[in-house]
C-alpha cells in the first residue's frame, strides 16, 4: 500500500501488538458499515483507517462509540497480525451489509462527514499526526465507519493491542 503523496510524518514505533483488517463491505444503505469493537482483556488503540474508492460518491464519517452496534446483518473480518509472534487479535471487526442500530456516539464524531469520490482514497492516520489513536477500553466501546448511502466501500483498519 502506497503512502499518501503528502506523507511527511515520522514513523512511530508501535506501542503494542499490531493488527490489520481489510474488507470490501456492501452497505445496504445509509448508516454504520464497519465497526471494530474493543476487547475485554486488552486496551485497543485504532491508529489508522483507510477508505478506498467506493462504488459511488458517498459521505463517510468516523465515530467513537461507548456501546457497539446491535442488529443488522454482519460478517466478522479476519484480523492479520503484523508480526508473526503476535497472539490472535482480541478486538473484533464486523462489516455490515444490513444496517444495524449504531452504538452511542462519544462526542460529535472523529471526522467531519466527508465526501469520498469513486477515485479517492481517504487516510485517517493518527500516528502520522503525532497524536494518540482512538483508544477503546473494554469490549463495549467501538470505532465505527458510517456511510451516507448504499455503496461498496473498501476499508482498512490498523490497531494496536496492549
Amino acid at each position: 500500500m502506497a503512502l499518501p503523496p503528502d506523507y511527511q510524518g515520522s514513523f512511530v514505533k508501535p506501542r503494542g501488538e499490531s493488527y490489520r483488517a481489510t474488507v470490501a463491505v456492501v452497505a445496504a444503505g445509509a448508516g454504520l458499515a464497519v465497526e471494530i469493537a474493543g476487547s475485554a482483556t486488552k486496551t485497543i488503540e485504532v491508529v489508522q483507517c483507510i477508505v478506498a474508492k467506493p462504488s459511488v460518491d458517498v459521505t463517510i464519517e468516523l465515530k467513537k462509540t461507548s456501546t457497539v452496534a446491535t442488529g443488522g446483518t454482519s460478517a466478522a473480518t479476519v484480523a492479520t497480525p503484523l508480526d508473526s509472534q503476535n497472539a490472535a487479535a482480541t478486538a473484533s471487526v464486523r462489516a455490515f451489509s444490513g444496517v444495524p442500530t449504531p452504538g452511542s456516539a462519544v462526542g460529535s464524531g472523529l471526522m467531519i462527514a466527508t465526501e469520498c469520490k469513486t477515485t479517492e482514497v481517504i487516510y485517517e492516520d493518527y500516528l502520522r499526526r503525532g497524536i494518540s489513536g482512538v483508544v477503546l477500553r473494554g469490549a463495549a466501546e467501538g470505532f465505527a465507519l458510517h456511510v451516507g448511502a448504499a455503496a461498496t466501500v473498501r476499508v482498512t483498519l490498523e490497531w494496536l493491542e496492549r
